[in-house]
């Protein structure tokens, strides 16, 4: 489903980038077609097929 060094990064701080905008909060959970940050003001979900990077905060 995804590779050993993005579960590696569950549970910690990290910056998304998707669509040209940076994402920052906790990796909740990684699906085939999600990803779940919980940032300051609340969660975000974003498209995987937008996705570009995911890196360590």
């Amino acid at each position: 489903m995804f590779s050993d060094s993005l579960a590696g990064l569950v549970g910690h701080e990290v910056i998304a980038m998707a669509g040209g905008i940076s994402y920052r909060g906790k990796l909740i959970e990684v699906t085939e077609t999600e990803i779940f940050l919980q940032g300051e003001l609340g969660w975000m979900q974003l498209q995987v097929e937008y996705v570009t990077e995911i890196r360590p905060a």
